[in-house]
Parts: C-alpha cells; sequence; structure tokens
C-alpha cells in the first residue's frame, strides 16, 4: 500500500499546518503535514500545490479519516479559505483544555501538551522563514513533520 493509499484510508490522520501570515483571507497555507499510522509523514507544499491539487487534498482532507489538529480554529479557518471543508475532527488543544480539571496542564499551547502527555520532547514548532516564498529550511520541515508526528501520539495519549 502506498502512502497516498493510506491517506485515502486512514482511520485517523494528523494534520498540521503552517501558513504565511496570522490571516486566513490575507495569508495563504505555506505547508500542510499529514501523518497516518505506519507511514512517512507527507508534507504538502501549498505554494507549489495549490490550487491545481485542491481536489486530491479535499478528497484526503474531507475523507471519513479522524483528524487530529492542535489549534484547529485557525488551521480550519485557512482551509476553509481554500474551500476545504474538514469533519470528523479531533482537536488536542481543546481536549487539554478539558482535560485540565482532571490533572491536564494549566496551559494548552502544543509544547506544554506534549510535554505532558508524551514521553519524549517534541521539537518546539519552527516559524516558516521565507513568508512569501517557497523556501522554508530543512530545519523548519523537520520540525513541522515530526510535529505531525506527535500529534497522533497526543490523540491517543488523550482518549
Amino acid at each position: 500500500m502506498t502512502c497516498m493509499d493510506s491517506l485515502l484510508s486512514a482511520k485517523v490522520m494528523a494534520v498540521h499546518i503552517q501558513t504565511a501570515g496570522p490571516e486566513p483571507h490575507r495569508h495563504r497555507l505555506r505547508l500542510i503535514q499529514l501523518a497516518v499510522p505506519e507511514c512517512p509523514v507527507v508534507a504538502v507544499d501549498a505554494f507549489s500545490v495549490l490550487p491545481e491539487g485542491k481536489p486530491l487534498l479535499k478528497r484526503i482532507l474531507e475523507g471519513p479519516a479522524v483528524k487530529v489538529f492542535h489549534n484547529a480554529k485557525t488551521a480550519l479557518s485557512f482551509l476553509l479559505a481554500e474551500d476545504i471543508q474538514v469533519e470528523n475532527l479531533f482537536d488536542t488543544m481543546l481536549a487539554a483544555q478539558l482535560l485540565r480539571s482532571s490533572g491536564g496542564p494549566c496551559k494548552a499551547d502544543l509544547d506544554t501538551v506534549c510535554r505532558h502527555y508524551l514521553p519524549d520532547p517534541v521539537p518546539q514548532a519552527a516559524e516558516m522563514g521565507g513568508a512569501q516564498t517557497a523556501e522554508g529550511s530543512r530545519e523548519e520541515l523537520e520540525s513541522a513533520v515530526e510535529t505531525a508526528r506527535a500529534l497522533l501520539k497526543l490523540r491517543d495519549a488523550m482518549i
């Protein structure tokens, strides 16, 4: 089975995005990282793929898999700006806030939540360099890939 087949048939998928700025109506998606169990993380360069690749992205992200985000509100606003409507989601930030009264962390940022629920530290999410270009450092990409992997582990630890 190819990674594309795995993305299309997954029961659960982590989705991590990076953007070219904070506002979905003024700025664009920069990178979309997709992680499914037992497959390498797929990093999609939105600057290169959109709009031509939108049908495939819609098929993946609008499919039946549970999509795992951290701070889904922000990610969904950027995806909606591209007319991608995600359903069946799990937000680790909201889950952390709900679990706070059961011994969860006081803060719900990704770094704090990862340190609380995961045994191995996750690299701090890096901001993408060259926001208006297709440039991003290898370290930024590796950090984004590790974040996507961590989201899968976080969901498993929180449910």
